[in-house]
């Protein structure tokens, strides 16, 4: 079989995991919590803005410019394959993404043949299955901890990377969206007034790879068609009580 038999077998093997996972995905990481609206929270979300390169505060601990299309709702696969792929003893994405859907499988299948794949995809539990698999130090942040982002700073410090998740309204997420590939204010405004009601949460996993201390935030990237990074404040890290934040530590120097 010539390389480009071989790349496609992998890529149709990657959809069909993907679709057996995603088959319900608009309904997977609907969380169905109902949270009340926060002012302080949508300014913040609302203050998200693109990444500025020539900004000499920016440090870095993954500069890669490679921007990412995810082609499919499994946001916690991404963002782990994403962390280790610079670790694993391979070179292609796609590859080691598949490699993580097939590993967590399997796992979870026979662990309980029963089990319904749809309740169990979580970020800890899919880093879990990968740092076994590909046999990686990983750790799970400490979810009591009152001050989430110093934890980040200091993984990063350390030259960790980082995968984490968030919740938020629904609404919040569009205005997330928006501001991150740097709509308009207004454009913005619409969907922060629209957030201000009480509204269904959902989560979403993408990946830490900076911060800027001058600016109080984290550099971040993520995979919806943003150009680069964005700027993500710290505090939505630190307001755990309503975003409920998942960390998950990669160590490079095993």
């Amino acid at each position: 079989m010539g390389k480009k038999g071989a790349a496609k077998k992998i890529y149709d093997s990657v959809k069909s995991f993907k679709k057996l996972i995603d088959s319900n995905s608009g309904e997977i990481q609907k969380l169905n919590n109902i949270i009340p609206a926060n002012e302080e929270l949508s300014l913040l979300i609302k203050s998200i803005v693109p990444y500025d390169d020539k900004d000499a505060d920016n440090i870095l601990n993954n500069t890669s410019n490679k921007r990412r299309v995810q082609r499919s709702n499994q946001c916690t696969f991404y963002s782990v394959a994403e962390s280790i792929i610079e670790m694993v003893p391979i070179s292609n994405f796609n590859v080691c993404l598949f490699l993580i859907i097939m590993a967590y499988y399997y796992d979870h299948y026979n662990r309980n043949k029963n089990f319904s794949i749809y309740r169990t995809i979580m970020l800890h539990k899919v880093a879990g299955v990968a740092s076994r698999f590909y046999d990686l130090d990983s750790e799970v942040g400490n979810e009591d901890d009152p001050n989430q982002s110093g934890m980040v700073i200091d993984a990063l410090n350390n030259q960790k990377n980082v995968s984490f998740a968030i919740e938020l309204t629904l609404g919040l997420w569009r205005t997330f969206e928006k501001c991150a590939k740097g709509k308009t204010e207004d454009d913005a405004e619409t969907d922060l007034e629209r957030s201000e009601k009480d509204e269904e949460t959902s989560r979403h996993a993408m990946n830490i790879v900076g911060y800027n201390y001058k600016k109080e935030c984290f550099i971040v990237k993520n995979h919806w068609g943003e150009d680069k990074f964005f700027y993500l404040p710290f505090k939505v890290l630190d307001m755990k009580k309503l975003t409920k934040p998942i960390l998950i530590f990669f160590n490079k120097n095993k």
